[in-house]
């Protein structure tokens, strides 16, 4: 897998995963709004102008906010992407050169010791064609041969086996390591579901919000203060709590990048 195509698909999971993060952008009066609101805190008492103006402030301070948090969300999020690419392509190479130099150590040795084998397996054939013809002198001749071959042979298995085992052994290691860490990356899906079902609710309030907002700009075009400032405060509201469950999100995706970086650090 080259690096271009890593980035490429860490941006299409994003787009997917992440649609609120990347898609979200502030709601933002009309320069016509914004001056019919100014005249309206201009003309409204002291007190009034003054809780309007604090509250319009603190709307714009709460926007400023949830874009924070759209971008910190935005790149764990990538960053936890790319690197659970990479670890899942660790992960499978784990061993791999090592096995593969096992696996041919079994299959060298196996070819090593084939003309030994083809040899012990024609002499025993000879024996049993001596045997037909009663051949007693010429019987006696290949079976000394073939108990002196024997202990070639059984050395020859030996060596198999001993490579044999080690390769298993590997590949057993391998598999449980495998095992593990993919059940330690299994723990990020439960948490997905939590971000997944943090982000329905979150869309919902964000839908309120779009209400809202056009509340608020009716309420600018009718010039009344009182209203404006019961849209505000609905408004400001609505954007901590969409605040609150983006630190959610952020917290989740977080925990991802946890667990990701714990299991990167037991590859080696």
């Amino acid at each position: 897998m080259n690096k271009l195509y890593v980035i490429v698909l860490s941006i299409a999971m994003l787009f997917i995963a992440a649609p609120t993060a990347m898609m979200s952008a502030p709601a933002q009066l009309s320069n016509t709004a914004k001056s019919k609101l100014e005249k309206v805190i201009s003309n409204a008492d002291t007190k009034v102008a003054s809780s309007l103006r604090h509250q319009y402030s603190t709307l714009l301070k709460s926007q400023e906010q949830e874009q924070q948090w759209d971008e910190n969300i935005k790149d764990v999020h990538f960053k936890n992407e790319e690197t659970l690419i990479s670890v899942r392509k660790q992960i499978r190479l784990i061993d791999s050169a090592k096995l593969s130099k096992l696996e041919s150590q079994v299959k060298q040795t196996k070819d090593q010791y084939k003309p030994l084998f083809d040899s012990y397996t024609a002499l025993n054939k000879q024996i049993k064609a001596a045997r037909l013809i009663k051949n007693k002198k010429l019987n006696s001749f290949l079976r000394t041969q073939a108990d002196i071959m024997m202990i070639a042979v059984q050395l020859a298995r030996q060596d198999i086996r001993t490579k044999e085992e080690l390769f298993k052994t590997a590949k057993d290691s391998k598999a449980k390591t495998l095992k593990r860490l993919r059940s330690n990356l299994s723990d990020i899906d439960p948490i997905k579901v939590k971000i997944k079902s943090e982000k329905s609710r979150m869309s919902k309030t964000k839908q309120r919000f779009t209400s809202e907002w056009k509340k608020l700009n009716e309420a600018i075009k009718k010039s009344d203060p009182k209203s404006i400032m019961n849209t505000l405060t609905s408004l400001v509201t609505t954007l901590r709590q969409i605040n609150e469950q983006q630190a959610k999100i952020y917290a989740h995706e977080k925990s991802i990048q946890t667990i990701v970086l714990g299991v990167k650090s037991q590859i080696r």
